[in-house]
C-alpha cells in the first residue's frame, strides 16, 4: 500500500521528476469530513468543487511506470483524488486494456510483472471504474479507432472536463486532451481551498462545534489530539473556554478573522472564476461535439448519387 503521508511533501510526474506540492491532500480530506459532520458549518462556508476527468489506459501505464521508478510514491493524479477536488473515471474497457497490455509493456521496460500488479492494485484506489462501456465500438461516425469510443462515451455520460491521455489524436476528434501539466490549475485550486476552508471553518465554528471539532476543523491535528494526555486536554479546554468567554479575546479574534478573510477573498474569487470558465468551456465543447456528431451522421445518411 502507498503511504498517504508522501502526498504531503512530494509527488512524481510521469517523467519521474519530483514536484513539491503546496497542498496536503489529507488536510483537505479532513476538512471535507468536518463539513460532512457539521451541516450548519457546511451551509455557511460551502464546500469544494470536484472536477471530473476520464483517464485512458496509456496514461495509467505512464503513471504506473512513474510509481515503479520512484518507489511507489503517489502521482499528482492520486494526490488530487485524495484531496477531494478531482474524480478520475475509467471505463471497464480501459481497465481491461491495462490488464491485457500493461504486463507486456512493463516487461519491455524491464519492470517485474509482480511489481506491476502491486502498483496497479494500489493505483485503482483513486479510480472510479464505470462498467457501462466495456468494449470497442466500430463504425462510430466521428471516432475512427473503435478502442477510443468507450472513453468518448464515458466523457459524455459524466460531463468530464477532459481526458487524461498521452495520445495527441484525441484533440483532433473534438475531445479535451489533458496531460499531466493540465492538472496544474486543479492543483492550484486545491492549494487555495485548503487555506480558505480552514479559515472559514475556524471562523464559523465558534459557538457551533465542540472544542474537538474546532481543533479538527481549524488545525487538523486530530491524530495528535487523540494521543494527548487527558490532563493536557483539560488544560487546553480551559484555555479555550477562557478565550471564548473573554470579551477582549473575542474582539481580537474577530479583528484577526476579518483581516485574514480579506487576504484570502481574492483567491476565492479567482477560484470561482476559474470554475465558471471551466463550466462554460465544457458546455461549449459538449455542444460542438453534438453538432459534429449530428453533421457527420447526416452526411453518412445521404444517398450516393
Amino acid at each position: 500500500m502507498v503511504n498517504d503521508s508522501l502526498c504531503r511533501t512530494l509527488i512524481v510526474n510521469e517523467d519521474s521528476e519530483v514536484d513539491f506540492v503546496s497542498f496536503d491532500p489529507e488536510t483537505l480530506a479532513q476538512l471535507q469530513g468536518v463539513l460532512q459532520a457539521y451541516p450548519d458549518i457546511a451551509r455557511l462556508v460551502g464546500g469544494l468543487h470536484t472536477f471530473r476527468v476520464v483517464i485512458d489506459a496509456n496514461k495509467v501505464f505512464r503513471d504506473l511506470l512513474a510509481r515503479y521508478r520512484s518507489w511507489s510514491q503517489p502521482t499528482l493524479t492520486e494526490c488530487l483524488v485524495r484531496s477531494g477536488v478531482l474524480e478520475v473515471y475509467i471505463p471497464i474497457h480501459g481497465v481491461n486494456e491495462v490488464n491485457s497490455d500493461a504486463l507486456q509493456r512493463f516487461a519491455r521496460n524491464q519492470a517485474p510483472a509482480e511489481k506491476l500488479r502491486a502498483e496497479w492494485a494500489a493505483y485503482q484506489e483513486c479510480l472510479i471504474i464505470d462498467d457501462r462501456f466495456d468494449q470497442a465500438v466500430p463504425g462510430h461516425p466521428v471516432i475512427e479507432d473503435p478502442k477510443d469510443v468507450p472513453y468518448f462515451q464515458l466523457m459524455e455520460a459524466i460531463g468530464a472536463i477532459g481526458i487524461l491521455t498521452e495520445d495527441k489524436h484525441f484533440n483532433r476528434i473534438g475531445l479535451k486532451k489533458m496531460s499531466g501539466d493540465s492538472l496544474g490549475p486543479v492543483k492550484a485550486y486545491a492549494a487555495i481551498m485548503q487555506e480558505l476552508l480552514g479559515v472559514r471553518i475556524a471562523v464559523s465554528g465558534v459557538g457551533i462545534v465542540s472544542i474537538a471539532g474546532l481543533v479538527e476543523g481549524g488545525k487538523i491535528i486530530a491524530r495528535v489530539w487523540s494521543q494527548t494526555p487527558d490532563l493536557v486536554k483539560l488544560l487546553f479546554g480551559g484555555l479555550a473556554i477562557y478565550a471564548i468567554m473573554d470579551p477582549r479575546m473575542q474582539s481580537r479574534a474577530k479583528a484577526a478573522s476579518v483581516k485574514l478573510w480579506k487576504s484570502v477573498e481574492p483567491a476565492m474569487e479567482f477560484a470561482a472564476d476559474q470554475i465558471a470558465k471551466d463550466n462554460v468551456r465544457m458546455q461549449l465543447a459538449t455542444e460542438e461535439r453534438r453538432k459534429l456528431l449530428h453533421g457527420r451522421a447526416t452526411h453518412n445518411d445521404e444517398p450516393d448519387e
